[in-house]
């Protein structure tokens, strides 16, 4: 395989250089951005698998920014190694220059102990596993397979430019499946993710309109009203086409029952039984495990302060 990238080393943009030291020195830095910004999208694929992601907007658009960059840099790195690489191939003396020897071995340095310290993460992960037998598998995917794949990854980046290392091709081979495998997966989840979270702020909004809806009635009326069909006239007109996707129940004059549906674990559900299991007037509809939740909420209209603590029997 070496020898013909030897003979087809002068044809095509992909086989010569221009400014040779130049596109060397940006073929090795942006090839250590890359493994980097692969390594973050490992991470962010092991959580999703193990089910242990931020499902906030923030973590969504993080990951999406991960995909982005590596869909910028990815190109760039592996479009300068070929360029570099077919120089090398054309002219193999450039091996035994002092100062591509010099970047030779401090890249590959960095690359060993980055190696290094990828491998050390993911034999403690693996040993907490034993530790922690009941999140085996959530410390494995979240923990452990994306340190390994992090090894693999600056492994391969610190085989790009050994002196008799990969053929060109088969490393743009690697290197493209490598991508792919990682972006395609994180891009995928992270829209489901995001539009989950789109969603359940469309619920927590509603559940809040509704909320100061069932307020008004209580306070015109003197009493909640029997279902949610009594608030056409008052709940926003946004909320009004949706008020069958939401489940009421009428426990008292003052009290009563608001389920929503929500696709997704809030980032604060750790507190959601301590939040949901007494009436309030003012409930946490952003507080919320997977599927129907119901909150107990009791109106505004016509209570004392006192009934704010009390009213719970």
């Amino acid at each position: 395989m070496e020898e013909k990238d030897v003979k087809a080393v002068r044809k095509g943009f992909l086989n010569r250089t221009s400014v040779y030291g130049l596109e060397f020195a940006v073929a090795m830095i942006t090839m250590i951005t890359t493994a980097s910004v692969l390594s973050f999208a490992a991470y962010i694929l092991g959580g999703y698998l193990a089910s242990t992601a931020d499902l906030s907007e923030g973590a969504g658009y993080f990951a999406l920014w991960t995909v982005a960059s590596t869909v910028v840099w990815a190109p760039v790195a592996l479009i300068f190694y070929l360029r570099s690489r077919a120089e090398i191939l054309a002219k193999p003396s450039l091996h035994d220059n002092p100062v591509q020897r010099t970047f030779v071995v401090i890249y590959q340095v960095i690359m060993i102990l980055i190696v290094i310290s990828f491998a050390i993460s993911a034999i403690y992960t693996l040993l907490m596993s034993f530790v922690k037998p009941d999140e085996t598998g959530t410390i494995l995917l979240s923990g452990t397979l994306p340190s390994a794949v992090s090894v693999l990854l600056f492994w391969l980046a610190h085989m790009a430019f050994f002196r008799k290392g990969f053929s060109r091709r088969t490393f743009a081979i690697l290197f493209s499946a490598v991508v792919a495998a990682l972006v395609i997966p994180v891009v995928v989840l992270s829209i489901i993710s995001l539009r989950s979270v789109a969603n359940d702020r469309i619920v927590e909004t509603d559940l809040s309109a509704i909320k100061d809806s069932i307020d008004n009635y209580a306070d015109v009326n003197k009493q909640a009203p029997r279902s949610l069909n009594d608030l056409k006239a008052l709940a926003p007109s946004k909320v009004k086409d949706r008020l069958s996707d939401y489940k009421y129940t009428r426990v008292d004059e003052r009290r009563y029952q608001l389920c929503g549906d929500f696709v997704a674990d809030s980032r604060r559900e750790s507190y959601v039984s301590s939040r949901n299991d007494r009436y309030t007037m003012y409930p946490y509809f952003d507080q919320h495990t997977k599927g129907e939740v119901c909150f107990k909420v009791q109106t505004t209209a016509y209570s004392s302060s006192y009934d704010i603590y009390d009213t719970n029997d």
